[in-house]
């Protein structure tokens, strides 16, 4: 199973027939609720890529109705879910790495939507369509980049979400403070 981020054209002029965006959810409820998020990385194995249209991979958040089942409503809501971006860089797609990691480090938006609760969904998209800007239209072609799921067998090049995170530092209170002199 793959992730896909992609745009395709239909040959009449100015048709577009496919706009694709990638939802990873993670689990991230082990670390502690009184804990601060330092940093993270979000990490997408690549698969492959295709670059007719000169765009760039973009880190979002998502939101899915459903950490388990994603369906089409998913999709249509995608506008509105996945913002704001999440890493202060894109990748390009003719620099997505098809037999690597492709890191993004998470920026403040990023590390304050990861749930110390429950399951921290993100995702990826291309940025014409995050920027809602169309690329430059060209006859029956298509562009992706497309990464490994966890749904693959393994975990080998499964997404990935690195988060440093640390105690909150408790100040030691002296319930006394008092000095006796013993003579």
């Amino acid at each position: 199973a793959t992730l896909v981020a992609s745009l395709g054209t239909l040959s009449t002029t100015n048709k577009w027939a496919t706009m694709q965006v990638a939802m990873a959810l993670f689990d991230t409820s082990a670390i502690a609720d009184t804990d601060t998020i330092d940093s993270g990385i979000l990490s997408f194995f690549g698969s492959s890529k295709v670059d007719n249209f000169a765009q760039s991979v973009v880190v979002t958040l998502s939101n899915p109705a459903s950490n388990t089942a994603i369906v089409n409503a998913d999709y249509d809501d995608h506008v509105t879910d996945m913002t704001p971006e999440i890493s202060a860089s894109r990748i390009t797609v003719a620099d997505w790495s098809t037999t690597a990691y492709n890191d993004f480090a998470l920026d403040a938006d990023g590390t304050g939507n990861v749930s110390k609760t429950a399951i921290t969904k993100f995702g990826y998209l291309f940025s014409g369509d995050f920027d809602n800007t169309a690329p430059t239209w060209q006859s029956a072609v298509g562009g992706n980049a497309t990464s490994h799921s966890a749904d693959a067998a393994g975990t080998t090049n499964d997404p990935k979400l690195v988060i440093v995170h640390s105690a909150v530092a408790v100040p030691v209170v002296p319930v006394m403070d008092q000095t006796i002199w013993f003579e």
